[in-house]
């Protein structure tokens, strides 16, 4: 179900955030300045407007309310999905702007100027004079703006829920200072443009070993967290534990029958693994923490190899990484910290603060990086997974998947058998294992969970079927963290548990050959394997001198054809493009020569008055023609500067060339989105004569030019 907002009023939906010294209160805005409206302040409103409704005799109880909005202190987000309310061509702004790659033209701060301004306000004491220090300023988005947004609930709601909307008369801050009023209606589900899907649900026989491959795009930004120190913190991966909760609560609503539910999700029998940054065909994992670079130099250094190294490191080489033979790629993924507050139970106290209410703040993994991963298990189990993949192609991730983060749309579904790979390993020989993802090992003994290697080793000799004293831990590189989450169906906290990191590493000898194919330990090692932990490489790299490869598309996430313009964008550019042209045209009146005029201060004024009142070439030449001979005269000394001819007609032309010519208007004045017909010159030249005798009279009022 699709909503959209038309702001009838001007609007702050308000971020928390401000710009010190210059804006008190400012809106949301993406990373190209494009504002959208936070789901989280829509859900609030309405909650409450529901709850009016209620109380004014709608045919729906509390326990409803709970149902679909959640309840305080409750485990259940709620049943309802609301995502941000973005502007109609908000795909279209997005891919246009990121196609165009030119961030002088396309600055924030002017894309944001196009759609909102700032409004001034101050509090008038008993005397009707404005106290001191109460001067605020307001970023406010412009009345006129139409936003859609999208609605996921039970569908017996729905029909509530749009009445809901129906009675939502205002949202954002100072709702009730004329800000915020809005008119709400249901609205077209527009076609998907630019989403590819791919799906392939070959059958096997049961007990087949298959994967099904998952690949999509985060739609939504997502808070990825799953460490319990760093609590705010977002991975830079999906955590496979965030895949098999949503598809388990999935599975649960869905079927009557739950008796797969146990072998499918609990007893590690399918195995979800961590959806890793896909790029280009190339699966982004955590850097091996051997891999290290030097201090004030490109070089890197790659420590699993006996080498004697007699240079300063400068730790890990990057945050995530691809090694295809001696070439290494690297990415580092954008996170943004978002600040939210919760309302204090007493509604007639507007905000936090004071003790009451609660801050806090999220960091996310930013939206529109696209993902890869697995999910591993035998056939009779995997196509129970696929069937929830057949109704939709969304999946909502992450904490606060209910408002705002979370929204993950599936490009590719793929289910196919193991490809097998072998590896052969001669006595005497090293080889490298890579932990791809975190891993958690209990010693069997003590029955404690411990981070000794020896302990992985025997788990790993095992799963080969040879005997652990013939492995030697040669080297290791292994760093640490301590796993937090929440159970949700307990409402309580998970146990605290130290685990070692992706990325750590061991180098190990073998004193017999060994073989032994890649479903052997395709499963991973040790505690919660089904929740994508313990995955491992074996010999990812550590046999050549690694060196940087170029990547030339560092930080773009966008991929796919370019969308066709649209009407926002045509008005915006215009909007740019007058930007620049004002800009542009200060510095071209600046550079001309102002010492050679011998006019008054009082008649440039006069001057500059006649050329902002005429609308055309025709009227300013009748106007001038009409001032009085000794007038003319002087302006007869400014006509070269002004472009003016003996019978004060503006030479149009003239001026356009000079503008082509000048370094100023270089590239400006080519431009699709901008019609150069006189009508354009003529509003063009009446901003040039604008600057150029206001800063004339400046200069005269300075009294730099006699």
């Amino acid at each position: 179900m699709n909503i959209k907002i038309k702001l009838k009023s001007d609007t702050i939906t308000y971020s928390g955030e401000g710009i010190s010294g210059i804006i008190d209160s400012d809106i949301c805005y993406d990373e190209y300045g494009i504002p959208f409206i936070p789901s989280k302040r829509l859900k609030g409103v309405l909650r409450e407007n529901a709850l009016e409704l209620l109380e004014n005799g709608y045919n729906i109880k509390n326990q409803d309310l709970d149902y679909l909005f959640g309840k305080k202190g409750d485990s259940n987000s709620g049943n309802i999905i609301i995502s941000n309310a973005y502007l109609k061509d908000y795909e279209i702004l997005k891919k246009e702007i990121k196609f165009k790659n030119d961030k002088i033209f396309y600055n924030k701060e002017s894309i944001i100027s196009y759609f909102t301004y700032l409004r001034n306000q101050t509090a008038i004491n008993e005397d009707g004079v404005a106290e001191k220090h109460s001067l605020r300023t307001s970023r406010v988005l412009k009345k006129g703006l139409e936003f859609i947004l999208s609605i996921n609930c039970d569908p017996k709601f729905q029909q509530f829920i749009l009445d809901v909307f129906k009675v939502t008369r205002s949202i954002g801050l100072k709702r009730n200072r004329g800000f915020g009023e809005v008119e709400i209606s249901p609205a077209e589900k527009e076609i998907e443009k630019n989403k590819n899907y791919e799906s392939n649900f070959a059958t096997f026989s049961d007990d087949t070993l298959c994967e099904i491959e998952i690949v999509g795009i985060a739609e939504e930004n997502l808070i990825l967290n799953n460490n319990f120190i760093k609590k705010d913190e977002s991975e830079n991966f999906i955590p496979g534990s965030f895949l098999l909760g949503y598809l388990a609560n999935k599975y649960i609503k869905t079927n009557s029958n739950n008796s797969d539910f146990r072998e499918i999700f609990l007893e590690n029998n399918v195995k979800f693994n961590n959806l890793y940054l896909f790029e280009e065909g190339k699966e982004f994992i955590p850097c091996p923490n051997s891999i290290q670079k030097v201090k004030d130099s490109e070089e890197i250094v790659d420590l699993t190899q006996n080498k004697k190294i007699e240079k300063i490191l400068k730790g890990k080489f990057s945050e995530l990484v691809v090694i295809e033979g001696n070439k290494i790629f690297k990415k580092e993924i954008d996170k943004e910290i978002n600040y939210h507050h919760q309302r204090p139970i007493d509604r007639s106290i507007g905000k936090a603060g004071n003790n009451v209410g609660k801050f806090y703040q999220y960091e996310s993994l930013k939206e529109d990086y696209r993902f890869k991963g697995s999910i591993v298990g035998k056939y009779k189990y995997l196509k129970e997974i696929l069937r929830l993949f057949n109704a939709e192609k969304i999946m909502y991730l992450g904490r606060s998947k209910s408002a705002e983060y979370g929204k993950f749309y599936v490009e590719k579904i793929e289910i196919r058998t193991l490809a097998e790979k072998n590896y052969e390993i001669k006595a005497g020989s090293d080889f490298v294992i890579t932990f791809k993802s975190d891993l958690i090992i209990r010693d069997q003994k003590t029955g404690f969970i411990t981070k000794d290697l020896n302990v992985f080793l025997k788990l790993f000799a095992d799963s080969l079927g040879i005997d652990q004293s013939s492995l030697e831990i040669q080297k290791s590189f292994i760093k640490t963290k301590f796993l937090g989450g929440f159970l949700s169906v307990w409402r309580l906290p998970k146990i605290q548990t130290e685990c070692i990191t992706a990325g750590s590493e061991i180098v190990v000898k073998t004193r017999k050959d060994i073989s032994f194919s890649q479903n052997k330990i395709r499963f991973g090692f040790g505690e919660r394997i089904n929740e994508g932990f313990g995955e491992i490489l074996i010999n990812y790299h550590g046999f050549e001198d690694l060196v940087l490869a170029e990547d030339k598309n560092q930080g773009n996430r966008f991929e796919g054809e370019r969308l066709e313009n649209s009407e926002t964008f045509i008005k915006l550019n215009e909007y740019l493009i007058w930007e620049k042209i004002k800009d542009k045209i200060k510095l071209f009146a600046i550079k001309k020569d102002h010492k050679k005029i011998s006019v008054s201060k009082s008649f440039l004024y006069r001057l500059n008055n006649i050329f902002m009142i005429c609308n055309n070439s025709e009227e300013i030449k009748t106007k001038l023609n009409n001032i009085g001979d000794k007038r003319k005269d002087l302006v007869l000394k400014l006509k070269e500067i002004l472009y003016l001819d003996k019978t004060f007609k503006i030479n149009l032309e003239k001026f356009e060339d000079s503008l082509r010519n000048s370094p100023e208007f270089k590239d400006v004045l080519n431009n699709n989105f901008i019609d150069l017909n006189e009508q354009t010159i003529f509003k063009i030249y009446k901003l040039y004569v604008e600057n150029f005798l206001t800063v004339s009279i400046y200069n005269k009022r300075k009294g730099e030019v006699k």
